[in-house]
């Protein structure tokens, strides 16, 4: 199953541990993705919220 398809089984926002999913990385990698400002993210509460779209640009950009 490709990044595409993992992403679209979630909702229109997401966290953190939904995009360790998606993207099959571990939670350090992800927040070095944050540090990075690699795409945008909500920060409420200390909980980042990322939305599908510009996650879905990052992989285009990306080709992961």
């Amino acid at each position: 199953m490709t990044a595409f398809e993992r992403i679209e089984k979630f909702e229109d926002h997401f966290g953190i541990s939904q995009l360790m999913t998606i993207l099959k990385i571990s939670d350090s990698s992800v927040r070095r993705l944050i540090k990075k400002n690699t795409f945008n993210f909500y920060l409420t509460s200390d909980i980042y919220y990322f939305k599908k779209d510009q996650i879905k640009f990052f992989l285009e950009q990306e080709a992961l």
